[in-house]
């Protein structure tokens, strides 16, 4: 009797921790879905205060771009020598009273750049009120002379078109065509290349130079201001060139009285003969005319 009385208290018991065991999980399960929920809620809180946050700041910072004070007043313009700034002021594209801090820089350096004398620009702002431009303009460097004169920059870019001689720079020829204003002349590159070079040689013996002529085999015939020296040059060899013409002026051996030098040969410059010969050979033939007279 006592063995059964002590097994049902035992199983009403075991039944009632039973029952609080599933009652406390119940109540586990319930908080932790309670604080799940706060947390989610929390979450989409944060995330529409951050929204109302950015909106405000957009909204702000809208404000603050339309500011009359921040508006352009000023359009400032420097490094201009032949174009005038109120030309480039018109092709900038920027308004008076549009917002300073909306103009895109870019874009206005673009429109600047896209004038033919003009080779690039740099655009900035100054607050409060003003863009400043600052212009590289295209520098003449030669004449192309076929039916006018043209004279063009370092890259061949068309600046001005005269009938007459302009003077002080070298006269290109050998190029045939017609050219409009700000019209690159693709076939006087070449002249160009070879006047660059010499020009930054810094030998003074070949500064002055009155004309370069473009044969079709792809010589490059200089003529020296003064007695009228030639120098005959390539292109595609400038820089072996220049050296051995740099170390003949260096070494005494350059003559501004004779008629000309071959610079094409490798280890050797060519003297040329005498000026008559010279001039009918470098006129009729497409070699180089030039006799073995070599000075290293």
């Amino acid at each position: 009797m006592k063995g059964r009385r002590k097994s049902k208290l035992t199983g009403k018991r075991a039944t009632t921790w039973k029952g609080v065991q599933e009652k406390r999980s119940r109540k586990k399960t319930s908080r932790s879905g309670t604080v799940r929920l706060w947390w989610v809620a929390r979450g989409l809180l944060a995330g529409a205060g951050v929204v109302v946050a950015v909106l405000a700041l957009a909204y702000g910072a809208d404000k603050v771009i339309k500011l009359p004070s921040l508006s352009v007043k000023k359009v400032k313009i420097t490094g201009y020598r032949k174009v005038l700034p109120e030309q480039i002021a018109r092709i900038s594209g920027v308004r008076t009273g549009e917002p300073l801090l909306k103009v895109d820089l870019d874009r206005v350096r673009k429109k600047v750049a896209s004038h033919p004398k003009i080779s690039d620009a740099v655009v900035g702002r100054e607050l409060p009120d003003t863009i400043l431009i600052t212009v590289n303009e295209r520098k003449p460097e030669a004449v192309i002379m076929d039916r006018s004169f043209f004279t063009v920059d370092s890259e061949g870019v068309v600046l001005d078109k005269n009938k007459r001689y302009p003077g002080t720079f070298p006269i290109i020829t050998g190029v045939r065509g017609s050219w409009d204003f700000g019209e690159r002349i693709d076939d006087a590159l070449p002249g160009l290349l070879v006047l660059r070079a010499l020009a930054e040689s810094s030998i003074q013996e070949v500064q002055k130079i009155s004309e370069v002529r473009l044969k079709g085999d792809g010589r490059v015939i200089v003529s020296l201001m003064g007695r009228g020296t030639v120098l005959i040059m390539t292109p595609g060899g400038l820089e072996n060139e220049i050296e051995r013409l740099v170390m003949m002026v260096e070494s005494d051996n350059f003559d501004s009285s004779a008629a000309g030098y071959d610079l094409r040969f490798s280890g050797r410059v060519v003297k040329l003969p005498g000026r008559d010969e010279t001039a009918r050979k470098l006129n009729n033939s497409p070699g180089a005319g030039g006799s073995a007279n070599g000075q290293g």
